[in-house]
Parts: C-alpha cells; sequence; structure tokens
C-alpha cells in the first residue's frame, strides 16, 4: 500500500493528536486491525478508518 500526504497537514495532525502520519501507516501492517470505509469524509477520494496497534502505540 501506498500513503502520501502534505507536510504541513501531517505536521498539524501530529500537534492535534500526538500520532505522526508515518507512525498511523504502521498500523496497515498490523494483522489484527479493522478497517472500515469512512463515507463521511470521502469526497473525491476513498478513505478508511482504521483501529489497530501501531509499532509504537497500543491504538491509533
Amino acid at each position: 500500500m501506498e500513503f502520501e500526504w502534505d507536510e504541513s497537514k501531517a505536521t498539524a495532525n501530529l500537534k492535534k493528536h500526538g500520532v505522526s502520519f508515518k507512525e498511523a501507516e504502521t498500523v496497515f501492517d498490523n494483522a489484527l486491525a479493522v478497517i472500515f470505509d469512512d463515507e463521511a469524509h470521502s469526497e473525491g477520494e476513498r478513505r478508511e478508518i482504521i483501529i489497530g496497534h501501531s509499532q509504537k502505540i497500543a491504538c491509533c
């Protein structure tokens, strides 16, 4: 899977949530993660909600 993001959005997300996009990306490697379509925020692109363990954080 390939990820891309805007650096200013990544910085804002880290400040707001305490989780970097790079760290959140590691959740997709978790075999026990659960993925849902995020229909409420999917205008013009596919977005998903994922719940699972990252490499450093118990749950993202």
